[in-house]
């Protein structure tokens, strides 16, 4: 079985990876959002699925495998060629089909698209062992808390204390005297939920790529 470092979102990838989400998630609607990441998982896909191929394919025959005319050209196909390849496990195989279903149905609503009709889901994509949503769901608010503070701070506000999570209370104290950013945390708690989720898995994929290329390298 193969091992992935405990300290795998500590990583190089990890970090421009959530800077990448933060940065482009921010400015999404829900629908976008969730269209996003699912552009996010099939490029960040293809990159890994790439790090596997045999070394006698030019970058050409590559490049060709992910035109979408190619049989790794759709996220469906990313997803299952990842899975072939080892890259996925069970969860995260579970998780980004779940993700692709739901894009499939943001893209052709016409109605209003809502993250939150869809929790029951968003919480079964990123149910990926014991207690593992209720800590995705804890480190969505901070990330969220973060923005905000940083936010309020960017537009003149000011605060007695330095960091945001210096205590619980002090960011509900905050957040309470600002109706307006109160509305925003529970407007993108499920925004934020998914782009830290997706960052988790993708962090945890390329980890897992990582050693494959190692164990490769040993055999």
């Amino acid at each position: 079985m193969v091992q992935i470092d405990e300290h795998f979102l500590d990583s190089d990838y990890a970090r421009r990876l959530y800077e990448k989400l933060g940065a482009e998630m921010r400015k999404e609607s829900d629908r976008g959002a969730l269209l996003l990441s699912a552009e996010i998982v099939s490029q960040e896909l293809m990159g890994e699925i790439s790090r596997l191929c045999p070394k006698y394919l030019t970058k050409k025959q590559v490049d060709g495998f992910f035109d979408p005319s190619g049989f790794l050209g759709s996220l469906s196909a990313r997803i299952h060629g990842a899975a072939f390849q080892g890259i996925l496990s069970e969860g995260p195989y579970r998780a980004f089909n779940i993700l692709r279903k739901l894009r499939n149905k943001a893209a052709h609503s016409d109605s209003k698209f809502s993250l939150s009709d869809h929790a029951d889901q968003i919480k079964t994509m990123f149910d990926l062992g014991l207690g593992s949503h209720a800590a995705l769901r804890k480190s969505s608010v901070e990330a969220l808390l973060d923005e905000l503070y940083s936010n309020l701070k960017s537009v003149g506000e000011t605060f007695d204390f330095e960091n945001p999570f210096d205590t619980r209370e002090k960011v509900a104290n905050a957040l309470q005297e600002r109706p307006t950013a109160m509305e925003k945390l529970q407007n993108n708690l499920e925004k934020f939920e998914l782009a830290v989720g997706i960052w988790i898995i993708l962090a945890g994929v390329h980890a897992q790529t990582d050693n494959l290329i190692s164990l490769r390298k040993q055999a």
